[in-house]
């Protein structure tokens, strides 16, 4: 065996022994996925995992730098008394186990020629584990020949990682998992803060708002591409054109594509209804509408004209062959509107602006605010990184306008910033790989601490009390800085990215600004790993982590950088802002809401700066939620429609709508009714009751008919949802059961289902495992997810429901969808819980056409029902 010699030598922290308690049962099936945050000992895990499966094995780091971490984790915490000589660096020469890069393999793989030598070799040197190290720092060449191994290797598969690139493009994620596979399980951060590896901390977000002329040049673009929408269906050519389309004009033979993509056919509608052409109801009775059946066709918006447009002119299909000449003025409108891309039309200016927003000048306002509100609460305890993209040398020589900025984000319009504005500059410096900025106090430290360096400096004409640091070509200014650093001689330290992004670790770090936004979502959880380790010179460290946004307000969901923020925050766990207090991740848990205004915003900063420096509060949050031995725990939240209805009966402590409903409802004819009796009392004495009773039915029926007609729909809209998607969660689990996915005991596993006040109805597995809980939310979001294009679908359309206008379809989950005994199985577990139903197949005409109804009814709906989240109970 290859690692007899090799042993452990230090003790295990009780949430590394839980998890190497259940690795065994996690790589049954030749495959683990796991998620370690930064302070973890992710390395040591790995090597233990190596260790214990005893195999020959290669593993692959991005990096030179994390490949020899590697091998010095196994020398210095594995290899007693050096007994093991067993490894390589060298991949042709591989030995037990071999070190290696995912750089080093391509260039390997490129040299073997051909596929089939390149798996030769591999399947001659007979690796039994492959390691994968990070993997989200793969370049886009590198992926070809990990799927060409994996495809063709028994070999078991590990995956480490500390940061899942969750804001990558879908497909890059998608690509992700797909050689990753989902992940089996997650080491927890409170149970790294409960063992004091991690320090108490929180994120605080800091807004922003471009400054004048990108304002103005975001709403000249609005603006131009609202007329532009406006202007298409106007367009007497382009309406010709579409009357003609094949779609519309010979729709029974076009069928099968139409329902391959309904959306493009919906558009095709829109835009015809939008330019009052005679609308061509008898192609929905093609399509299995009824003649008299009601059907709510959308107005013409961006997302409509988006999906047009890139469906004219970039679908290869013959059916959308445009007339040159109109393909030619089509372009051309669109390249002066500045939204024509290599392949697509993109109308919200989501690429062109996120660069913009997220490097606007702006950002320097809200560096400066925390740096001045940080220097007042901790004083000469703070240690800052601000972390940015850019040196922007070019502006060292010049002086800041009086905006304070350049109009550039980056290391020295950031310095420039905090010499104006700073009351204290002493403290602080400038560390990037061509440019280093310390103050002259800096200086003369350096040149009495580390003579050796033979520091000079070179005066800033701009800046008198500070130099551009120049030292010995043999030494390293890194180490230098960090060490003044860690003392608290340099107390707040601008770097970039490309320098102190990986590697780089000062555990005195209590304060970060993420001013980072190229690539800056891996990069920046790496940063803000080693932010939150302990220090052990200052025993109660709390760290705070600053995350800049510049808020777009013509974009009511807050413009590009604020979606890539709340994007990211997938990855960042801690205590929410909410009460009561729990241990979760995503941007809800930071309480704040969306800014609609400059003073909401500006209102929202000044709140966050107040509570960043509570320090102790901070303490006390982390001490409360962890007070509890917990587990992680992935979530469904399904965000229920019509909140401002729901929200009403949640005020009176009720659970359903319904319930509300009826009570109001009874609640008012208590009153009404013995009013209409004493108004009404000469009737009935005249007349007879006959006559009132009359009467009374002909005021309640138009006086609270429209109300009772709502009522009912609601509760067939809403019914008891929250019972209705634990019966869903059943279901799914059942089926999960009967296919033999499930490893933890049946008993042991169940559902936690419940609606809280604010409209969310939160649904989770409670005791199974990371790769168990990852299936049930899985499947359970396809459910309760607009229905896109599944292959099974369970229909629950009784005439009673079809007739107040709210049918209920819902997709197969994937995972039980590839074959029909599969679908059989979840339709059974379906129908026992929830009840009588249709298991219908959507790859028949028939199916595909039931499909385009069904998107069509959905096609007002475009917010997103569910989000996953993981939380710590």
């Amino acid at each position: 065996m290859p690692f007899t010699s090799l042993r452990f030598k230090l003790s295990w922290r009780s949430y590394q022994a839980h998890f190497l308690a259940h690795f065994q049962a996690h790589i049954t099936d030749g495959h683990l996925h796991v998620v370690a945050p930064p302070g973890s000992g992710k390395t040591l895990l790995g090597l233990e995992m190596v260790r214990q499966l005893d195999q020959k094995t290669l593993v692959l780091a991005p990096t030179l730098t994390i490949r020899n971490q590697w091998y010095d984790r196994l020398c210095s915490y594995f290899n007693t008394d050096n007994a093991f000589t067993d490894h390589s660096f060298d991949l042709e020469q591989p030995k037990a186990i071999t070190f290696t890069t995912y750089q080093a393999l391509y260039a390997f793989y490129k040299r073997c020629g051909s596929t089939a030598a390149y798996l030769h070799f591999f399947e001659q040197h007979a690796f039994g584990t492959i390691v994968l190290d990070e993997a989200h720092h793969l370049k886009n060449s590198w992926w070809t020949p990990l799927f060409q191994l994996k495809k063709s290797s028994d070999a078991t598969l590990v995956a480490l990682t500390a940061t899942p690139p969750y804001d990558s493009p879908q497909h890059e994620l998608d690509k992700y998992f797909q050689l990753c596979g989902p992940i089996d399980d997650e080491i927890a951060v409170p149970d790294l803060v409960r063992e004091k590896d991690l320090c108490p901390h929180q994120d605080f977000v800091h807004f922003s708002t471009p400054d004048e002329a990108l304002i103005q040049r975001i709403a000249q673009f609005r603006l131009a591409v609202a007329d532009y929408i406006d202007s298409l269906p106007k367009q007497e050519a382009l309406v010709a054109y579409v009357q003609k389309h094949p779609y519309l004009s010979d729709t029974a033979n076009h069928l099968e594509a139409i329902y391959k993509a309904p959306e493009v056919f919906s558009a095709l509608l829109i835009y015809l209804k939008a330019s009052g052409t005679p609308f061509p109801k008898e192609k929905l009775q093609i399509l299995g509408f009824e003649e008299k059946e009601s059907l709510t066709i959308p107005p013409w918006q961006l997302a409509w004209a988006t999906t047009f447009l890139n469906a004219l002119l970039f679908n290869p299909s013959e059916a959308y062959r445009l007339p040159i000449e109109l393909e030619k003025a089509l372009k051309s409108d669109l390249r002066r509107l500045g939204v024509l891309k290599s392949h697509r039309v993109d109308l919200v200016g989501e690429t062109d602006f996120y660069r913009q927003l997220s490097s606007s000048p702006a950002k320097l306002r809200s560096i400066v605010a925390i740096c001045q509100a940080s220097q007042r609460q901790r004083g000469e305890g703070l240690r800052a990184v601000i972390l940015t993209d850019y040196i922007r040398k070019a502006f060292l020589d010049q002086e800041i306008d009086k905006d304070q900025h350049f109009g550039k984000l980056g290391a020295v319009p950031i310095f420039k910033a905090l010499c104006k504005k700073l009351e204290d500059t002493d403290g602080l410096a400038v560390l990037t790989g061509t440019v280093v900025l310390v103050s002259n106090t800096i200086l003369s430290r350096i040149q009495t601490q580390f003579p050796e360096v033979e520091a000079k400096g070179k005066p800033i004409p701009t800046n008198p009390d500070f130099v551009q640091l120049q030292i010995d070509s043999a030494a390293n200014p890194v180490g230098v800085l960090t060490q003044l650093f860690q003392e608290g001689h340099i107390k707040i330290l601008i770097g970039t990215k490309a320098l102190l992004g990986e590697g780089w670790d000062a555990p005195a770090l209590n304060t970060l600004l993420l001013a980072s936004f190229v690539g800056s979502f891996v990069s920046s959880n790496q940063m803000r790993g080693r932010a939150i380790r302990t220090f052990k010179p200052v025993p109660d460290k709390t760290a705070v982590i600053w995350h800049l946004c510049c808020l777009d307000f013509s974009d009511p969901t807050g413009g590009a950088d604020m979606h890539r923020l709340s994007r990211r925050f997938s990855a960042f766990m801690g205590v929410s802002q909410n009460t009561p207090l729990s241990i979760e991740n995503g941007w809800e848990r930071l309480g704040l809401g969306l800014p609609t205004t400059p003073e909401a915003m500006r209102q929202t900063n000044t709140d966050s700066l107040h509570t960043s420096q509570n320090l102790a509060q901070i303490r006390a949050n982390w001490a409360t939620a962890i007070a509890k031995p917990g587990t992680l725990i992935r979530e469904l939240k399904s965000y229920l429609p019509k909140q401002t209805e729901f929200q009403k009966t949640k005020s009176l402590r009720q659970r359903d709508l319904v319930q509300y409903g009826i009570t109001q409802f009874i609640w008012s004819l208590g009153y009404f009714i013995p009013e209409f009796l004493v108004k009404n009392l000469k009737l009935i004495l005249t007349k007879g009751w006959i006559q009132a009773i009359y009467a009374l039915v002909t005021v309640l029926f138009f006086g609270y008919g429209l109300r009772v007609f709502r009522l009912v729909k609601a509760y067939l809209y809403f019914g008891k949802i929250h019972t209705h998607v634990e019966k869903m969660g059943w279901a799914v689990l059942y089926s999960l059961r009967d296919l033999r996915y499930l490893r933890t005991p049946f008993e042991n596993l169940k559902i936690e289902c419940y609606t809280t006040d604010d409209a969310i109805i939160h649904c989770a597995l409670v005791g199974g495992s990371e790769y168990e809980s990852a299936l049930f939310i899985d499947a359970l979001e396809a459910l309760l997810q607009p229905i896109e294009n599944p292959r099974y679908l369970i229909s629950r359309t009784p005439f009673w429901r079809k007739s107040l206008g709210v049918p209920l379809y819902y997709s197969v989950p994937d995972i039980f969808a590839d074959k029909k005994e599969r679908a059989t199985v979840f339709h059974h577990h379906w129908r026992n819980l929830i009840g009588r139903s249709d298991l219908v197949y959507t790859r028949t005409l028939e199916g595909r056409r039931l499909l385009v109804q069904i998107r069509l009814r959905q096609l007002g709906d475009s917010d997103a029902p569910t989000k996953q989240a993981t939380v710590w109970k």
